[in-house]
This record gives structure tokens, C-alpha cells and sequence, in this order.
């Protein structure tokens, strides 16, 4: 679950007395990715903060809210195996759709007992996101344009958007593809510099317990 509010146990508990005999599939992503990706998302919705405030001043419940401890995937799945039972759970890596999506839906199909379906065009790319770089400059838009308020709460920049958008569409178009590959891998070794080995038992303790190998996708 990407929204922390979920990975509580009164929030499980709320799930399980509406499905008492649900079954509960969690993607999972490689934490350094997902922190980044996070960031991004911050900073197009108007926040101002930096990478290591950001990871640092952890809060749940708001519309920006990030926790990295509701990143420790480990918990979450003692969490549900706990409230619903292993065989009602099935956790698998982002990653694995990415690099096998046919055989991660096989998985998925087979977890639900539902026939499977394959016909799909695993090419095509939709809502992909603006170039990253673009989002480091449009950091710098939001503190210009910044009207006050709780960098967390909803975004207090709405009226600034018409502009920004007209601004990030020249970015867009001038800003060479080269420099975005730079800043998202300088944005990835912060975010390892500054998590270092948090997340390294846990992701040890999940590989063993559901039986798949995360160090193949780098999450130990």
C-alpha cells in the first residue's frame, strides 16, 4: 500500500469486518524507487520541501503524507497474514510486472481463481508522468509562487496552476533526456545515502517468508 493509513491495524481489522473471507493481493516496489517516486509526486502537487525533509519529517493522514516506515513491507504482511491467513494473501514486486508481466498475472489469476486473460498490450504506456527534471524546476516555481500553509495539507498553490502548467510545458520540450536520466539517478543515490540499510531486514525477512528472491530486484 503506497497510503500508510492502510497499514495500520485498526484499518486491517475495518477490512477483514467487511471481508471476512477476502483475499488481499499488496504490490510492493523497491523502497528507493517508491520514496523517489513519492517525492515527485510531492513537488508537481506544490511542495516545497526538500528530499531530506521530506524522507525525514515523516507524517500520515494528510494529502502529501509520507512515512517511510510504512514502507517496511514485512510488517505489513505479518500485519495481514495475522488478520486474514497466508493463503489469503499474495504479495509480488512491481518489478516482476515490469520485467514478466505475463507471469506475474498468471500469479495473480490463479491467487483470485479467476480464468486468465492475456490479450493485452503490455507496450503501451498511458498517464506516464512528466520528465522528473522538470519537477526540479518546478520546485523552485513553487516557492515563488508559494501563498502559505501546511506544506502537507492539501495544496494551498492551486491558484498558481495555469501558469506552472504553461512553464512545464517549455521545460518539456527544451529539457534534453540526458539530464533527466542524471537527475533521477542523483535523486536515487540521495535517497540511498540518506535510508542506507533501513529497509534491509525487513526486505530479508519478506524474500524468505513468501519465497521469492528481492534481491534480484535490488531491495537487499
Amino acid at each position: 500500500f503506497a497510503d500508510a493509513s492502510l497499514c495500520t491495524p485498526a484499518h486491517a481489522e475495518n477490512i477483514h469486518k467487511l471481508y471476512p473471507n477476502g483475499k488481499i493481493f499488496l504490490i510492493i516496489r523497491n523502497q528507493i524507487d517508491l520514496i523517489v517516486s513519492h517525492y515527485i509526486k510531492y513537488v508537481m502537487g506544490g511542495g516545497i520541501r526538500s528530499l531530506k525533509s521530506f524522507i525525514n519529517d515523516s507524517r500520515r493522514g494528510y494529502f502529501f503524507a509520507f512515512d517511510k516506515d510504512s514502507l517496511d513491507y514485512y510488517d505489513q504482511y505479518k500485519l495481514y497474514t495475522d488478520i486474514f491467513g497466508k493463503k489469503n494473501l499474495l504479495i509480488l514486486p512491481y518489478e516482476k510486472f515490469c520485467s514478466d508481466p505475463k507471469k506475474f498475472l498468471k500469479k495473480l489469476y490463479k491467487f483470485c481463481q479467476l480464468p486468465g486473460y492475456y490479450d493485452l498490450n503490455f507496450k503501451e504506456r498511458l498517464n506516464t508522468n512528466s520528465t522528473p527534471v522538470t519537477n526540479f524546476y518546478k520546485k523552485f516555481i513553487n516557492i515563488i509562487t508559494y501563498i502559505g500553509g501546511d506544506h502537507y495539507y492539501l495544496n494551498p498553490y492551486l491558484i498558481s496552476v495555469p501558469f506552472v502548467k504553461k512553464v512545464k510545458k517549455i521545460f518539456d520540450i527544451f529539457i534534453p533526456s540526458k539530464l533527466t536520466n542524471y537527475y533521477v539517478k542523483r535523486l536515487k543515490l540521495q535517497t540511498k545515502q540518506m535510508v542506507g540499510s533501513y529497509f534491509y531486514k525487513s526486505n530479508k525477512k519478506l524474500s524468505d517468508k513468501i519465497n521469492l528472491n528481492l534481491k534480484k530486484f535490488n531491495y537487499y
